[in-house]
C-alpha cells in the first residue's frame, strides 16, 4: 500500500520507515517537495480592487444561479420526504391537538407510496394527465413546505394536505380505471 499525498509530505514514524523501501513512494515525495519548493518561489500577484469586486459579484451571480437550478429539479419523492420529516416533527411535538391533521398525513404517505409502487414496477402508465396531476402534486407539496415555514394555522395546512390528498386519490383512480380498462 502507498501512502498518499499528505502522507508523504508529513509522515510519521511508521510512514518513514515505508518511505525507505519503497521506491514509489520516495520519488512521489520528491516531486510533491520540488512542486513546493518551486510554488513558494513564485511571486504573490495583487489583483486591483476592481478586478476583485468583478470576480466576487461574477460568484454570487452563478452561485445564486446554481441555487434556483437545484430547487427547479428537485424532485417530488424529496418534496415528500421533507414534508414527512417535517410532518414527523411537528406531530411529535403536537401530538394531541393535530389528530385530524396527522391522519392527513399519514394518508398521503400511504397512497404516495402506493404510487411509488406502482411506478417502480412499471404497472403505472405515464399519460399525459398522470404527469398533470404530478405537477399539481409537486405545486401542492410546494404549498404545504410554505405553510410549514410560515407557521401557518393548522387550518391551513389541513386544507392544503386534503388537496394533497385529492391529488393522490385522482392519481390512483386514473390507474386503476386503465387498469380496469385494459383486463
Amino acid at each position: 500500500m502507498h501512502l498518499s499525498d499528505e502522507q508523504l509530505l508529513e509522515p510519521d514514524a511508521e510512514q518513514l520507515d515505508h518511505l525507505k523501501s519503497c521506491e514509489e513512494c520516495r520519488y512521489r515525495q520528491g516531486n510533491l517537495l520540488s512542486m513546493r519548493k518551486s510554488l513558494s518561489r513564485l511571486p504573490e500577484l495583487k489583483m486591483e480592487r476592481s478586478v476583485w469586486r468583478n470576480v466576487q459579484v461574477e460568484h454570487q451571480m452563478q452561485s445564486s444561479v446554481k441555487e434556483v437550478r437545484v430547487w427547479r429539479h428537485l424532485t417530488s419523492a424529496l418534496a415528500a420526504s421533507i414534508l414527512a420529516l417535517v410532518s414527523f416533527l411537528v406531530i411529535n411535538e403536537f401530538k394531541d391537538s393535530h389528530s385530524e391533521l396527522d391522519s392527513l398525513v399519514s394518508e398521503n404517505q400511504q397512497m404516495y407510496a402506493l404510487i411509488e409502487r406502482l411506478r417502480s414496477s412499471e404497472q403505472f402508465e405515464y399519460k399525459v394527465s398522470v404527469k398533470l396531476s404530478q405537477i399539481q402534486l409537486d405545486e401542492i407539496d410546494l404549498k404545504i413546505q410554505k405553510a410549514y415555514l410560515d407557521s401557518k394555522s393548522d387550518k391551513v395546512k389541513t386544507e392544503l394536505w386534503k388537496e394533497r390528498k385529492l391529488i393522490l386519490q385522482n392519481m390512483l383512480s386514473q390507474h386503476l380505471e386503465k387498469k380496469s380498462l385494459s383486463i
